[in-house]
């Protein structure tokens, strides 16, 4: 089952011919499962079209999704000084994108992490959670998603799949 197969609603189907069994971890093709998906949100709204395609990929493949909003905290205060516009947007980004993703009964695991860098602080997360798919929102007009340079670094340096909903201008 493909990337596309899932968001167009299949479900995995479990069979013991060889041909359809899931391939193992690291490995790439039509029958790759994401059991860890993760949506990251930066100083702004999450991309409710990434928590949907997030979870339809999760809840086809009896995954989680994990949904971090993460906070940049500049040098010149301590990392858990309170900053609390950044704090109410996370809890508000956090409660709408939870509310977004019940709607498919997927686990969902929400998080928000205090950091310098949004990029350094994403990468590590992948790698201590055992991501296999993260998924990329943004707009052109920044409205919702990440920034596009963010979203840059993070295909370069990503050490998962990446996906990505972007919205061009005027849509």
């Amino acid at each position: 089952m493909g990337f596309w197969d899932v968001l167009r609603g299949k479900r995995a189907q479990t069979s013991d011919s060889p041909a359809e069994q899931p391939i193992a971890p690291g490995d790439y093709g039509p029958g790759r499962l994401w059991k860890r998906v993760l949506v990251p949100a930066l100083d702004c709204p999450f991309s409710l079209r990434s928590v949907e395609v997030a979870t339809r990929l999760a809840g086809a493949t009896k995954g989680s999704v994990n949904l971090a909003y993460f906070v940049e905290v500049p040098r010149a205060f301590a990392l858990d000084a309170a900053i609390p516009e950044s704090e109410i947007a996370a809890s508000e980004a956090l409660e709408q994108a939870r509310n977004s993703a019940a709607a498919l009964q997927v686990p969902t695991d929400i998080s928000v992490h205090r950091t310098r860098s949004a990029r350094d602080a994403i990468l590590k997360l992948i790698v201590d959670e055992n991501i296999d798919i993260l998924i990329l929102g943004g707009r052109a007009d920044s409205a919702r998603g990440l920034p596009v340079e963010l979203i840059r670094e993070l295909f370069d340096r990503a050490p998962c799949e990446v996906a990505l909903d972007y919205i061009p201008a005027g849509k």
